[in-house]
C-alpha cells in the first residue's frame, strides 16, 4: 500500500507537467460549452498505467480562472467510487468550471474551485467511471516521475470511499515531503 501511494504522489505531479509541455488532449470546447473562448485550459484523456496489460486512469485538467495560474495550488479531486466517473457529479453539479442546465447546455459555474485552484480530476481505482483495466490487478507500472512541485501547494479532495483512500495518500505526500 506505501508503494501504491508512492507512485499515485509522483504520478500526480508529472502529469501536472505532462499538461504543461503537450497540447495532444487540449480541449478546445465541450458540448454545449457557453462560450468557446474560456479564460483557462481543459485537458483530458488517459494515463497509462500498464501498456501490457491495458491499464489506464482517466483524467480531466481544469486550468485555474486567474492570471496567476502557476501561484495558484493543485487540487487532486478523486471520484469514481462504485462505478461512477467524477464528471457526474464532482465536474458538472458541484464544483467544475460549467454545470449543466437543461438537456445538452452548460453554463459558468459562479462558485467553480477553479476560480482559486487549478483543479485535476481523476477517476480512481482502475476500473471506476472512464478508468480500465483489461485484467484484474490494478497500478502495476508508472511512468518515470518529473515533478516540481512544492510542499503546500498541492490539495487532494474526495468523498464517500474515496475518504480512506485519500487519508493513506495525504499521509504518505506529507510524510514524504517532512
Amino acid at each position: 500500500m506505501t508503494i501504491l501511494c508512492f507512485f499515485l504522489f509522483i504520478t500526480f505531479f508529472y502529469l501536472v507537467w505532462l499538461l504543461t509541455i503537450t497540447n495532444a488532449e487540449v480541449i478546445d470546447s465541450l458540448p454545449g460549452q457557453p462560450s468557446k473562448n474560456v479564460s483557462f485550459k481543459q485537458h483530458s484523456g488517459y494515463i497509462v498505467t500498464d501498456d501490457d496489460h491495458g491499464r489506464a486512469l482517466f483524467y480531466y485538467f481544469a486550468e485555474a480562472q486567474s492570471k496567476n495560474k502557476l501561484s495558484l495550488p493543485l487540487t487532486l479531486w478523486l471520484g469514481g467510487a462504485l462505478g461512477c466517473t467524477s464528471l457526474g457529479i464532482g465536474v458538472f453539479l458541484e464544483h467544475g468550471p460549467f454545470k449543466l442546465s437543461g438537456h445538452d447546455k452548460l453554463i459558468k459555474n459562479e462558485y467553480s474551485w477553479n476560480l482559486e485552484s487549478n483543479m485535476l480530476y481523476v477517476d480512481a481505482p482502475i476500473g471506476a467511471g472512464f478508468s480500465y483495466s483489461n485484467t484484474s490487478s490494478d497500478y502495476a507500472v508508472w511512468d518515470e516521475p518529473k515533478s516540481g512541485a512544492k510542499p503546500g501547494q498541492q490539495r487532494r479532495m474526495g468523498r464517500s470511499s474515496r475518504e480512506s483512500f485519500k487519508q493513506i495518500l495525504n499521509n504518505k505526500i506529507n510524510h514524504n515531503l517532512s
